[in-house]
């Protein structure tokens, strides 16, 4: 499953609970809902935040949930849309592969290693 945007935060959560998606990619994606909370400016995340979820659980918490399975963070974004450093959403999924596309990149090009793993 191959989420883009906020889809990238679906795609984690179909994983949870559908064994049978073998792999999750999250492409510009917050690395987390956390995230969302700390920032003073977010775009267009009302849709995917569910009340109360942060008692529980947070997206990076989820990951291992569906471990062996893989997972890609490619590209990650912040709450307000810029670019999140590698490192930093390394740190907070660190079993995932964590990759950026280049600027003009092909999704299919981008997408072709993590395909055939």
């Amino acid at each position: 499953v191959w989420g883009r945007g906020n889809g990238g935060a679906l795609a984690l959560y179909a994983a949870v609970l559908e064994p049978r998606i073998r792999k999750i990619a999250m492409e510009g994606s917050i690395p987390s809902l956390h995230s969302v909370c700390r920032a003073r400016i977010h775009e267009g995340m009302v849709d995917m935040i569910v009340p109360g979820v942060l008692k529980d659980f947070d997206l990076p918490e989820l990951a291992p949930a569906v471990a062996p399975r893989m997972v890609l963070i490619a590209s990650p974004r912040t709450p307000a849309g810029g670019r999140l450093p590698l490192a930093e959403a390394a740190r907070d999924y660190p079993r995932a592969m964590v990759r950026a596309r280049a600027d003009g990149q092909a999704a299919a090009e981008f997408a072709s290693s993590w395909l055939n793993n």
